[in-house]
C-alpha cells in the first residue's frame, strides 16, 4: 500500500469509512458522504485529518481541501 491517499474516498477507506469518520469528527453522515462525492474536505477538518493519517503513517496532498491557496507575492512597478 502507498503511503499517500490521493483522493477523498480514498482518504475515508482508510480512516474507516464514512461512518466512522463522521463520528471520529462529530460531523452528519451524510456531510461525510458529500465529501467523496465532491472531492474535497471542509477547511476545518484539515488539521484533524492530516493528523491522524501522520499518526497512521500515510499522507494526503492539502488540495483535498477547500482552502485559499496562500497569496502570490506582487511585483511591483
Amino acid at each position: 500500500m502507498a503511503n499517500k491517499l490521493n483522493t477523498t474516498g480514498e482518504v475515508l477507506d482508510f480512516l474507516g469509512g464514512d461512518k466512522i469518520v463522521a463520528l471520529m469528527l462529530k460531523a452528519k453522515p451524510k456531510a461525510v458522504s458529500n465529501w467523496r462525492y465532491f472531492g474535497y474536505f471542509p477547511a476545518h477538518t484539515y488539521l484533524a485529518i492530516k493528523d491522524e493519517l501522520t499518526r497512521r503513517r500515510r499522507s494526503a496532498p492539502d488540495s483535498l481541501w477547500a482552502m485559499t491557496p496562500p497569496l502570490r507575492q506582487r511585483k511591483t512597478a
